[in-house]
C-alpha cells in the first residue's frame, strides 16, 4: 500500500474524513458531528499513527538512498474550529481558518512533531491523560511567533467515544 492511501486509510479509520492528497500530504478533518466527542482525541491519535507509517515506510525503503537524511519526519499541524464544505471544480473541498493554521503549523513543525494550535489542544487535554503529553513551543508561521503545544511520546491507551453512527 502506498504511502498516501496509508495515510489516509489511517485518518478513515479513526472516525475523520479523508479530504486530499496536498501534493506535500494529506489533509484530513474530524468534525464532532462525526468523528464525536473525542474528535480532537483521534485527530490527535491519527496524527501520531501516521508518524509511525512514516517511519515504517521511511525505514522499509532506506536502502533505496544514497543518503539517509537524518532530519526526515512528518511535520503536522492540528487546529479545530469552524470550517466550510464547499465545491470548487467539481471536487468537495473543506475551508476555513482552521484548514489554514493547521498547515502553517504543519509547515512550523520538525520532522516528527504534531503541533496543535490552542483550539485544539483544549478540545485534545479535556482527555486527562493527555494533559502531560504536551510541551509548549514557539513557532515561526508566516504572520510571526506563536505558541503552539508538541505533543510528545506514544499514543496512551485510551478507550476513545465511538461516534454515534459507529454504534449502530
Amino acid at each position: 500500500m502506498s504511502l498516501c492511501l496509508g495515510m489516509a486509510k489511517t485518518a478513515m479509520d479513526r472516525n475523520g474524513v479523508f479530504d486530499k492528497f496536498t501534493g506535500d500530504g494529506i489533509l484530513a478533518f474530524f468534525p464532532k458531528f462525526y468523528s464525536g466527542p473525542d474528535h480532537a482525541v483521534w485527530a490527535l491519535r491519527a496524527a501520531i499513527d501516521c508518524q509511525n507509517l512514516f517511519r515504517a515506510h521511511f525505514d522499509r525503503f532506506a536502502s533505496h538512498f544514497k543518503r539517509l537524511p537524518a532530519d526526515t519526519g512528518l511535520g503536522i499541524g492540528i487546529d479545530s474550529g469552524m470550517i466550510t464544505i464547499s465545491v470548487m471544480n467539481d471536487d468537495i473541498v473543506i475551508v476555513g481558518e482552521p484548514v489554514v493554521y493547521a498547515c502553517r503549523f504543519s509547515s512550523a513543525a520538525s520532522y516528527g512533531q504534531t503541533l496543535l494550535n490552542q483550539g485544539a489542544f483544549a478540545a485534545a487535554v479535556r482527555r486527562k491523560a493527555l494533559s502531560k503529553k504536551f510541551v509548549s513551543k514557539a513557532c515561526q508561521i508566516k504572520e510571526g511567533l506563536f505558541l503552539a503545544h508538541c505533543y510528545r511520546g506514544a499514543f496512551p491507551k485510551l478507550r476513545l467515544s465511538v461516534p454515534a453512527w459507529e454504534e449502530t
